[in-house]
């Protein structure tokens, strides 16, 4: 694809070499390579947008608030307070966005989509925050530094693309290790997985992903690894383990006490966990094998006591359908020119993996002690 070739649907692409502002040099001291911060006439220089403004209005182009820079202070300075400065209001366009499927238990409109000749525009529902990709570009537009968690969830996507097209699945489950032995946690939404996983990091073990994990073989050993982003966690979660009671403020900690639990679970409210903070640093651990999986088909309502037993997957294909996660509307398959419909899972691309590892179900009522118990139990005899 060529960018603003003729019959193209996408934007072309213009770069705008911009140098730094005005910066604390002193006498007879060379500025190449050394970390000279702005001056508050720099700063200025910086924050001062209109000209690249008028530029892009010209030449009737938008401006997309994603700017590289060079790592020297200066230069980063100078880009951090130009990114601001630019930081603009969602853009509507005539063009027809159709709603994306929601995953298992998800509920509400999210994303939209259209598909072009050359590549796919997104956006998000709520937020207006903008995609534009194909094989040669990933743009986002609009608030991006108020809505800096879509923007990385936008870079992790990539990371799990790559992952992809290099054979792993990706799966909807959390992930914890200890001594280089991972246990993968996989549920539907709002099914406890996440929880889960906290109370075992609470409990000593490492973190490796929250959601989105992924799974496949190196040298024939079964391997899991996480994307690499703090978790966002909901309220239950929250209220569930004492070592997140800092990650609500305390008004609203009090307010949601209150509420029903069943009310509590079904909240469409995140928070962010930095695991470094409430658990100590070198939590986290990325790439680890893979020992075990848990499946959590549990109930909140039910009378029955919790039970887990090991499956075998081939006599329980239902089982993969809390377990399969389709890779979402920024996927970029190998020898694509952009993102294209919808990119469904196949059973086939699970089965052997999972065949390499004890699979387990949980089911009858929720008791997350007893599951920390037993999961614990899996990865020590692993």
């Amino acid at each position: 694809m060529e960018i603003g070739s003729p019959g193209s649907n996408l934007i072309k692409l213009v770069a705008a070499l911009i140098r730094h502002g005005a910066y604390e040099q002193p006498a007879d001291v060379p500025s190449a390579h050394l970390s000279h911060p702005l001056t508050a006439e720099g700063e200025a220089q910086a924050a001062a947008h209109a000209p690249v403004l008028a530029f892009a209005e010209a030449q009737g182009l938008e401006v997309a608030s994603v700017i590289d820079s060079s790592n020297l202070l200066r230069g980063w300075q100078t880009a951090s307070l130009l990114a601001a400065a630019l930081e603009t209001d969602s853009v509507e366009h005539d063009l027809d966005f159709l709603d994306w499927p929601r995953d298992p238990g998800k509920v509400g409109r999210k994303d939209s989509y259209v598909d072009l000749r050359d590549g796919r525009a997104c956006r998000k529902v709520r937020t207006g925050m903008q995609y534009l990709l194909s094989d040669k570009i990933c743009l986002v537009f609009g608030a991006c530094l108020k809505n800096d968690n879509q923007v990385i969830n936008l870079v992790v996507s990539q990371f799990i693309g790559w992952m992809m097209n290099r054979g792993w699945a990706l799966c909807h489950a959390s992930g914890v290790v200890v001594d280089n032995k991972g246990l993968a946690i996989a549920a539907f939404s709002g099914g406890g997985k996440s929880t889960l996983a906290l109370h075992l990091v609470r409990r000593g073990l490492g973190f490796v992903s929250n959601d989105r994990l992924l799974i496949g073989c190196n040298s024939d050993v079964p391997m899991m690894a996480g994307v690499p982003k703090h978790r966002r966690i909901n309220p239950g979660a929250v209220l569930d383990n004492p070592s997140l009671e800092t990650v609500i403020p305390q008004a609203r900690h009090d307010a949601l006490a209150l509420l029903p639990e069943e009310e509590i679970w079904d909240l469409e409210e995140k928070y962010d966990a930095l695991i470094d903070q409430l658990f100590g640093p070198d939590r986290f651990q990325l790439l680890t094998p893979m020992s075990g999986f848990l499946r959590l088909n549990w109930q909140r309502d039910s009378s029955e006591s919790m039970k887990i037993k090991q499956v075998d997957l081939k006599d329980r294909p239902d089982m993969l359908r809390a377990v399969m996660k389709p890779p979402g509307p920024f996927y970029v398959p190998t020898g694509a020119a952009g993102p294209s419909g919808f990119v469904d899972v196949d059973p086939a691309d699970y089965l052997p993996l999972l065949d390499r590892v004890p699979v387990y179900e949980a089911t009858g009522v929720v008791d997350f002690d007893a599951a920390v118990d037993f999961c614990q139990g899996v990865v020590a005899s692993a």
